[in-house]
This record gives structure tokens, C-alpha cells and sequence, in this order.
């Protein structure tokens, strides 16, 4: 058994082992990443890895005789990167936070709210911090109405106990108690409400739609068995029997809807152009494009590994170049001599 121990320790602290651990890790963090597999045991291999790290570095001082040269700091200081690495990763595990909230406007989303928050990332801890949002206003400002080149949406924050308000655009997030709030994309909503001949709503739902008429959304209302094709026009015009958008701007806003059955896809049962407030109906079924609601979604990120994710790269790269300082060294030296003795 301590022979066994022995070699183990050996093979711990061997270059192979140090190898082998690395590669070990790696791929239980593609794991994790890939197939949102969180366990504590993922975390056994990078203590064994840290400490593996470290005796190497001690090993170093006490077998090292001669006077310590560029390779033995080079190779301490990559080491010593190695560790911090490890380190980040380890607590990005217990730190790591990331979530993708939607928020209507004028609404009051909490982060426990899982109809409008899913989460992309979260610590083998699992606790999701008490954040509240709230969207006041949002604009969307475009280059001859068709562009986009401004998102701004101010919105309120409630964290820690302490409430701010904040203008946040596309690409400029801002910062409060180790999150990152970005502003994902900006959208609007439109509340559908369909009644059978009773007025029972059988479909009440807020879908988001896209600024570009291009894009069709499907919705199926299981219900009434009835398929939704809806096409939004920000700036409506009509040329003929035909409609179209001027620009992406909201200053006409209306609804195209085709409507038709599961038994019968290809037969309209309803098509044709609402605004906001008009109502069709159809079959004994009144539809009712009820409601126009501006909705973003947010980013909410914590993840203080970064930090110490690039600490340890640059330590790397200090490392590397301390190492190698003397091989460098040799060639420029051998270099000019050959220019010297040219001269000569």
C-alpha cells in the first residue's frame, strides 16, 4: 500500500500527471458547459490538479541547486499562473451567475420569476440573488426609419436593497454589485385575445414580434384548433390590396393576421389588417388585437473568474517569455557576431 501511495504521489507530481489533469478538467468543463451539468465532484479534480501545481513549485526550490537562471523563474512564474487559473476557475463555479430576463414595459420582473427569466448559467450554490427590474421607457432610433443605430431603455434596478434608475443601450451595460446589466434587444409586444361566442377567452398572450414586416410569426391556439400567421407593420401603408411598412419606426402601427384551421392549413378562415383596439370576427370566435406593449431583453451577468482568468493567461505569457529569455538571448548574440565577423 505505501508503495502504491508512493507512486502515486509520484505520478501526481510528475509532468504526465500535471498533463493528464489538465485534460481531465477540460473536459469536465465542456461538460458542465455544454450539458448544464453542475456536481461538486467536478470539483475534485481541479483541487488535485492545484495542489499537484504547487508541490511541483516547492519541489523546485528544494531540488533546484545551482543559482536560480531565467528558466527556473520563467518556469515559476507559469506555474504560479497555472495556479491562479485554477483558482478562478474553481470559485467561477461558486460565483458564476447569468440570466436572460424579458421585461414589458411598465411591469416589475424578479429574477424568481421563471415566466419571464431563464437562466443560462449558476453556481453549483444554485441561489438566485433577489434583483428586481422594471422597464419605464424604451426608444428605438433609426436612420431614414428603416437603420437601426440607437436602442435606450431606462430602467429601474432594485438590488442590495438599493434602488437606481439607468440608461442603458446596445453594447454599454452597466455595473452594480459585481452584475453586468446589458441590453440584449428591443422588441415590441402585442396582447392577442381570442373569445369563443360565450366571450370565455380562450387565448390571451402577449408575442413578441419583430420590426421587420418580413418576418411571419406562427402561433398556434390549441383551443380553438386554429393556427395565427402574423406579420407586424411599425408604419403602415396600403397600396391597393396590398400593405407594407414605410419604415420600423412606430408611427402607424397595425397587424397583418391570417388565420386558419389544423384540419385545413391551406383555407383562410380570416385574413386582414388590425390595429390597436379592432376586433375581428370569424366563426362564432371574436379576435381582438388588444394591447401594444414595448419589450426588451436584458442580460444579467456576475462572473468575477474573469479577472482572475486573465491573470493567470498573462502570467503565461510573462512566464513564457522569462523562460525563453536566455534561448533568445543566445540567437541575437549569435546573430551579431556573424554580423561582426562579416565586418571584419
Amino acid at each position: 500500500m505505501r508503495h502504491f501511495l508512493s507512486e502515486f504521489y509520484l505520478f501526481l507530481t510528475s509532468r504526465p500527471g500535471a498533463i493528464c489533469l489538465l485534460i481531465v478538467s477540460a473536459c469536465l468543463l465542456i461538460i458542465k458547459e455544454t450539458f448544464a451539468l453542475y456536481h461538486p465532484v467536478f470539483l475534485i479534480i481541479p483541487i488535485i490538479l492545484f495542489f499537484s501545481v504547487s508541490i511541483c513549485i516547492i519541489r523546485r526550490f528544494r531540488v533546484t541547486k545551482r543559482g536560480y537562471d531565467y528558466k527556473f523563474w520563467g518556469s515559476i512564474v507559469f506555474h504560479i499562473g497555472m495556479l491562479v487559473l485554477i483558482v478562478a476557475v474553481f470559485m467561477g463555479s461558486f460565483t458564476r451567475f447569468g440570466a436572460t430576463v424579458v421585461l414589458p414595459l411598465g411591469m416589475t420582473v424578479s429574477l424568481l420569476d421563471k415566466d419571464f427569466v431563464g437562466m443560462d448559467s449558476s453556481s453549483f450554490v444554485g441561489e438566485i440573488p433577489f434583483v428586481q427590474l422594471r422597464l419605464n421607457s424604451m426608444k428605438m432610433r433609426y436612420e431614414k426609419g428603416i437603420h437601426p443605430v440607437d436602442y435606450t431603455a431606462d430602467v429601474s434596478i432594485s438590488i442590495g436593497g438599493t434602488n437606481m434608475n439607468e440608461v442603458i443601450r446596445i453594447n454599454r451595460p452597466v455595473h452594480h454589485y459585481g452584475y453586468q446589466f446589458m441590453y440584449y434587444e428591443g422588441n415590441n409586444a402585442l396582447l392577442l385575445i381570442l373569445r369563443d361566442s360565450s366571450g370565455k377567452k380562450l387565448f390571451s398572450q402577449y408575442l413578441r414580434v419583430s420590426d421587420n414586416p418580413v418576418n411571419e410569426k406562427i402561433t398556434e391556439i390549441l383551443p380553438a384548433g386554429i393556427t395565427l400567421y402574423t406579420r407586424f407593420f411599425a408604419d403602415m401603408f396600403m397600396d391597393g390590396e396590398k400593405y407594407g411598412s414605410r419604415s420600423r419606426e412606430l408611427k402607424n402601427p397595425a397587424m397583418g393576421i391570417k388565420i386558419t384551421t389544423k384540419t385545413d392549413p391551406f383555407k383562410n378562415i380570416w385574413s386582414g389588417i388590425l390595429k390597436v383596439g379592432e376586433k375581428a370576427e370569424f366563426e362564432g370566435y371574436t379576435f381582438e388585437f388588444a394591447e401594444l406593449k414595448p419589450v426588451i431583453t436584458m442580460k444579467i451577468v456576475k462572473d468575477i473568474s474573469y479577472w482572475g482568468i486573465f491573470t493567470g493567461w498573462l502570467l503565461f505569457i510573462i512566464g513564457l517569455f522569462i523562460r525563453y529569455l536566455s534561448f533568445w538571448k543566445k540567437i541575437f548574440r549569435k546573430e551579431a557576431d556573424k554580423e561582426a565577423v562579416g565586418v571584419s
